[in-house]
């Protein structure tokens, strides 16, 4: 497989383009995922005050997500669909985008070419990691999984990527 990278870059915006190319007459399972780490400048404790589309995190996804997330566990948001509005303790508002072309992908399952929000945390760390993604999902209880993406015989995808401020 190659990867194709590019990027974009203004005074408010980054964006960030990727491309997979199966070179194989076989078909290859992949996930995608950019890994934007983002300062909490009031302290790694401060993630519990972070909020997505006006909701904290807990509120989002479970009660008792921001404590794994402070413990170093992954925790999944499967609902993201391409666009999020994040506010950070400290620091001002994000937009954070996602999209994903899968013309030339097969889903392993139903959930294989859905977006998804990853987030998570370091312990003791002064930031947190919001990371959109393609290729992940949940199994029937609940629990985060990479369920992986297909590409064809020869197929090609793309994700890309917005940060706004």
């Amino acid at each position: 497989m190659t990867l194709e990278r590019a990027y974009g870059l203004t005074r408010s915006q980054l964006e960030v383009g990727t491309v997979v190319q199966n070179n194989s007459r076989f078909a290859r399972y992949t996930s995608m995922g950019e890994h934007y780490y983002f300062a909490l400048p009031e302290g790694p404790e401060s993630v519990e005050g972070v909020t997505i589309q006006g909701q904290t995190i807990d509120e989002l996804l479970q009660p008792g997500a921001i404590a794994g997330i402070r413990q170093g566990e992954s925790q999944f948001w499967p609902d993201f669909e391409g666009m999020a509005h994040i506010k950070i303790p400290g620091t001002g508002d994000i937009r954070l985008g996602a999209s994903f072309t899968d013309t030339d992908a097969a889903p392993q399952e139903d959930t294989a070419n859905n977006l998804g929000l990853m987030l998570w945390q370091r312990p003791g760390r002064p930031f947190v990691c919001i990371e959109p993604t393609v290729g992940f999902g949940r199994n029937e209880d609940g629990q985060f999984v990479n369920t992986g993406l297909v590409i064809r015989s020869y197929g090609r995808v793309a994700f890309s990527t917005t940060i706004a401020v």
